[in-house]
This record gives C-alpha cells, sequence and structure tokens, in this order.
C-alpha cells in the first residue's frame, strides 16, 4: 500500500521515500509514500523527478500508486521532487472549480454534472438550458470577490455515516476526505488545494457552451487569467497600432485593462507572499521602468488585503514608491518624504501610499534605506 502524502500536504516539494519495486518493462515505480498526484476526479497527474528519473504519468491502482518513469529506477531509498509550478496550477484550478460550482448552485441553483481540467483551460458542465451573459458576469463577480475575502480551504476526515452537509451526496463509504471553503463550499474530494481563496487567484469565465441539453463553462484561474489578459492585452495594443484612427480609444482600453491586469497582479502576489515573523507580508520589487498608474494599482491591490507593505523602486526615471494597508502602523508619507528629501528627490502622498522621484544615481541606496527601516532588508 502506498501512503498518500499529498492528502495532509498538498504544498510539499520534496520528499524522501523508498522504492519497493521497478517494472522495467512498463518502466513502473512503485514507492512505500508518495506526494505524486495521480489522475483523479478529472485533475491531471504531477510530474517531477525519482532520483534522477523524470515522471511521466502517475495511475492510481487504488491500494498503490504506479509512477511511470523514462529511466530505470533502483531499489531502496530515493530522492523525489514534484514540479512545483504545474502542481500549483492544478491546485488553483481544483479550488477554483470547487469555488465555482458553489457560486452556480448558491446563484442559480445549478448542479455541477462533470468536470474537465485542461492543460489551457477548463470546463465544468451545468444542469442548466442555458446562462444568459448577465448570470455569467454576476457569478464571475461573485467568486473573485470571495477571493478577494481570502478565505480558508481546509481539509478534514468524516465517517460516511456522519457527513457534513456536502453540496454534491457521495457514495463512498469509510473514512471521507472533505474540502471546504469556509463560507462557501463543502465537498468530498481527494484532490489537491490551495490552503486559501486568495491563493486561487483571478477568476475568469470563458465562453459557453452548450453539450446534451446542458451549458458547459469554460474558466481559468491564477496565472492562467493573467496569461489570458496578458495575450488580450497584446492583441489590444497590436489592433491600435493597426488602425491609428482609433489609437485613442484602443489605448484608453489597452490602459485599463493594464491597470486590471495590475490589480490582479498584486492579488495574486499577496497569496504568494509568506508574512514575516511579525505577520507582515512585504513585498518588495525593483523594475526597470513601469507605467506610474500600473505600479499604484499593483500597490493598491496588493495592500487592500490585511498587514501588507509594499515598496518598488523603478530606475527610469528613478522613483520610489511605499505603501501600506489600512490600519498599519507604518506611515506610508512620514517614512518615504525625508529619505527623498536626503537624496535630493522629492515627493508626497498620505499614511496609505507616498512615492516621489529622485536622482538616479541615489536610488537605489536610497531604497535599501527604505527597505531596512521596515526590517525587509
Amino acid at each position: 500500500m502506498t501512503r498518500r502524502l499529498y492528502y495532509d500536504d498538498p504544498y510539499r516539494r520534496s520528499f524522501a521515500a523508498s522504492v519497493v519495486e521497478f517494472d522495467p518493462a512498463s518502466g513502473s515505480v512503485y514507492l512505500d509514500a508518495t506526494a505524486f498526484y495521480p489522475t483523479s476526479g478529472g485533475q491531471l497527474h504531477d510530474t517531477g523527478t525519482i532520483g534522477s528519473a523524470r515522471v511521466l504519468d502517475v495511475i492510481d491502482e487504488e491500494t498503490r500508486i504506479r509512477h511511470v518513469v523514462d529511466r530505470p529506477v533502483s531499489p531502496g531509498p530515493a530522492q523525489c521532487a514534484i514540479d512545483w509550478e504545474r502542481r500549483f496550477d492544478h491546485m488553483q484550478q481544483h479550488t477554483g472549480q470547487h469555488l465555482l460550482s458553489a457560486v452556480f448552485h448558491e446563484l442559480y441553483g445549478r448542479r455541477t454534472l462533470s468536470v474537465h481540467f485542461g492543460a489551457e483551460t477548463s470546463t465544468l458542465d451545468l444542469d442548466a438550458a442555458s446562462l444568459e451573459p448577465a448570470q455569467l458576469r454576476a457569478a464571475e463577480d461573485r467568486a473573485n470577490a470571495i477571493v478577494f475575502e481570502n478565505r480558508p480551504v481546509t481539509v478534514s476526515y468524516h465517517d460516511a455515516a456522519s457527513l457534513p452537509a456536502l453540496r454534491k451526496q457521495t457514495e463512498r463509504e469509510g473514512t471521507i476526505r472533505v474540502v471546504t471553503i469556509e463560507g462557501a463550499d463543502v465537498s468530498a474530494c481527494g484532490g489537491t488545494h490551495v490552503r486559501s481563496t486568495a491563493e486561487i487567484g483571478p477568476v475568469r469565465i470563458g465562453r459557453l457552451d452548450r453539450v446534451r441539453g446542458n451549458v458547459r463553462v469554460e474558466f481559468t484561474c491564477g496565472q492562467r487569467s493573467l496569461s489570458f489578459w496578458r495575450e488580450a492585452l497584446a492583441a489590444a495594443a497590436g489592433a491600435a497600432a493597426a488602425a491609428s484612427e482609433k489609437f485613442a480609444e484602443s489605448e484608453k482600453a489597452r490602459r485599463k485593462l493594464a491597470a486590471e491586469l495590475a490589480g490582479f497582479r498584486g492579488r495574486e502576489l499577496y497569496s504568494r507572499t509568506s508574512p514575516d515573523v511579525r505577520g507582515l507580508r512585504i513585498a518588495v520589487r525593483q523594475v526597470a521602468s513601469s507605467p506610474d498608474d500600473e505600479l499604484r494599482a499593483e500597490a493598491s491591490a496588493f495592500t487592500a488585503l490585511p498587514d501588507a507593505v509594499y515598496c518598488v523602486c523603478r530606475e527610469t526615471p528613478a522613483s520610489l514608491l511605499l505603501a501600506v494597508s489600512a490600519g498599519s502602523a507604518v506611515d506610508a508619507a512620514a517614512v518615504l518624504k525625508p529619505l527623498l528629501e536626503a537624496a535630493g528627490g522629492r515627493g508626497g502622498g498620505n499614511s496609505r501610499m507616498a512615492q516621489g522621484s529622485l536622482p538616479e544615481e541615489t536610488a537605489l541606496a536610497t531604497f535599501q534605506k527604505l527597505l531596512r527601516l521596515l526590517g525587509a532588508a
């Protein structure tokens, strides 16, 4: 029997295990314990390494997990590593699907019939003959509102005879693993999930198709949504260049989309920034160049969430920006303005956000002084 480490610690990126069997005919490895998630419940399998061998596929054989690798693996101890970027992407999509299914049920009483997680987009089938565009927008807004609330996502275990109220009943028996999004969803699930809704990242609802009398809703979460918007932004910029007579209108749309993207980027950065010993999430950024409104949008989104400090140094034109969450003990203007003046610069702002310019030759040293004052150096 293979012990499944991913059930209780989906954030484990590496682990030590023992190779108990290797089948050279099929290139299959069996471990005494594994953090590799097998294809199951619509979620795709993990990849990574067992020793020097690449893991190409992971298959659930009920009591054992089979790992298909690209080269022989010797029996005995082995160091294993998960491809984290792929794993975290799957966690974002899977928890995002739970959230969207719960939202469609909450708003419209629609049940999720099936789910498919793809390499670029995912879909869920709902028991609805149709959905109006306004309903899709409302569902997307509701899902993102819950993302921004940073609600906990927890895992618990229950006997099948004493389960909490589930969104969708299960026919499984024995011990049931339950994933709960606080105040939004309770579902029986064996998949890997993020620990808070903020880590889902931006939720985007795409196109709607009709399949066998029901509707199929395309969606993306997290980095996939950011990638989509980046491509859309690039397409918008290209269209603007090709149609010079509509440049002003397209540029306004591009700036709006860029600001929205910066806002989503700020919230994504918050979910990926670990709190320090004081409980503060401090984002430290150095950028070559970036428009002021995009930097401010990203800073505002990051510090709209609790216990957050955002600092950025821009090279061209040389400037510093400091933003803090509401109720912070740090006064952004009181901290940044004296540093700017001492460096021959100038700036302004308020207790929540301050920004200013300074000579290029003093920018980096002044930024380091700022970080030391914040305890982030």
